[in-house]
């Protein structure tokens, strides 16, 4: 992936140039806070894979809630260093936010942008696309992880390597194993392999096909351990994966 694709995915992930969100902070302070309250929800949704932060209920809140700006800057700071821990990254912006909250909370922007950055450029730096036959496209990073040799070989024997602590699986653009959109048994954010302490857990996100593992049909965002040489399948059946 060349640097242009890159950057434009960084911006996906919620980087911005420090300049432009410092001279927007400046000049129309009022109106770029909320907007970036969003923007940034937005991109910690996608670093860690969840939905769980509504964009527009963190916007309006900040604007409305008394001290919710607070509550808000110290949750995403904490995210964000969480989200550098899993390449091995020590980050303690989570409590830099909370000690310049009441003093100096303009600085807080610029913290928590600066973090968003470079987790947007960790993301993204170093990926490479390989178009896997079988309908499935994979993205995986060759640095930043420490996590044993491990693959997930699909059924027609192409290999993908787990390299992350966290791999999406699915038909959005988000997701590490991507399916084509004809792929219809599979659901855009179908499941998730997450690697943490040695131990390997699949989760299915509710996907409308469901995941099965053992040939018993997963319970929706419910972890399942997942043991070397275990096949889980995804859908009707013409998807399957085998840990080895």
């Amino acid at each position: 992936m060349d640097s242009e694709a890159n950057n434009l995915r960084a911006k996906e992930y919620g980087y911005m140039e420090m300049w432009l969100h410092a001279l927007l902070s400046v000049l129309v302070l009022l109106i770029w806070d909320p907007i970036w309250v969003y923007r940034v929800t937005k991109a910690t949704n996608k670093l860690d894979h969840s939905q769980n932060r509504t964009p527009t209920g963190a916007m309006l809140l900040s604007i409305f809630v008394p001290f919710y700006w607070v509550f808000w800057q110290y949750t995403v700071a904490n995210m964000l260093d969480e989200h550098a821990a899993k390449h091995g990254e020590n980050a303690d912006n989570g409590a830099i936010v909370l000690i310049f909250a009441f003093l100096l909370p303009f600085v807080n922007v610029f913290v928590i942008q600066h973090r968003l950055n470079r987790e947007a450029l960790w993301e993204t730096r170093g990926r490479s696309s390989v178009n896997g036959p079988g309908g499935f496209q994979t993205d995986f990073n060759g640095q930043g992880y420490d996590i044993p040799s491990l693959v997930l070989v699909a059924q027609n024997g192409l290999a993908v390597p787990v390299e992350k602590s966290v791999m999406l699986i699915g038909r959005s653009s988000e997701c590490d194993i991507r399916f084509r959109e004809d792929a219809s048994d599979v659901s855009r954010r179908h499941c998730r392999i997450e690697v943490q302490g040695g131990h390997v857990r699949l989760t299915d996100l509710g996907s409308t096909c469901g995941t099965y593992l053992r040939g018993e049909k997963l319970t929706p965002n419910t972890p399942v351990r997942l043991h070397k040489g275990d096949t889980f399948t995804l859908g009707k059946g013409n998807h399957s994966f085998t840990l080895g």
